[in-house]
């Protein structure tokens, strides 16, 4: 696959957990927080876009310790 497809591809939250080098757990509460709803839905199993990833990115963000 190209690397411009694997960007658009839908992605679960175990993967986002992955790419953001986090536990499925937090990701799945700061997705719960967020109510951030799924591109969609196969088998029960919920797939999130890549937009989510960047959201994901920012809200989990650690707080600078000032």
């Amino acid at each position: 696959m190209k690397p411009e497809t694997l960007q658009d591809e839908p992605m679960t939250a175990g993967q986002l957990a992955r790419k953001l080098k986090r536990s499925r757990w937090g990701v799945k509460q700061t997705i719960d927080r967020l109510e951030i709803q799924p591109q969609q839905t196969l088998g029960g199993v919920s797939y999130y876009s890549a937009k989510t990833l960047a959201r994901l990115e920012e809200a989990m963000r650690k707080p600078n310790a000032a």
